[in-house]
């Protein structure tokens, strides 16, 4: 079973980094803990004290693996979504499903026609 993995750095900074299919999660006194990418739904970042490493970004997104940034606050900033496969790419049914579970999809793609039209 896919599982949210959710960083929240309010008590201490937490470092993203890529350790071979894994993400390592580094915080400062404490021991590192390990993300296997294969396992990941998504990566829910709250707040701007989690620092990523470009590689560890890459992998989650070349993974398949969704990151969405919320405030500090728990307001939806951003969502990074990996590109799908060629093959899912002419799928459009597909790809919309796959989206839809995303929290603020509607509010994007309502975005996205009014931008179309």
């Amino acid at each position: 079973m896919l599982e949210a993995l959710h960083l929240d750095a309010a008590e201490r900074p937490v470092a993203v980094l890529l350790d071979g299919p894994a993400l390592r999660l580094r915080r400062a006194g404490l021991p590192d803990v390990f993300a296997p990418l294969p396992r990941l739904a998504r990566v829910v970042v709250h707040g701007p004290r989690v620092q990523w490493r470009t590689e560890a970004l890459l992998a989650c997104a070349e993974g398949g693996v969704p990151v969405l940034l919320l405030s500090g606050r728990g307001a939806l900033v951003a969502v990074l979504v990996p590109v799908l496969p060629p093959a899912q790419r002419r799928d459009l049914a597909a790809v919309l499903d796959a989206a839809a579970t995303l929290p603020g999809f509607r509010s994007l793609l309502e975005d996205f026609c009014r931008a179309e039209i």
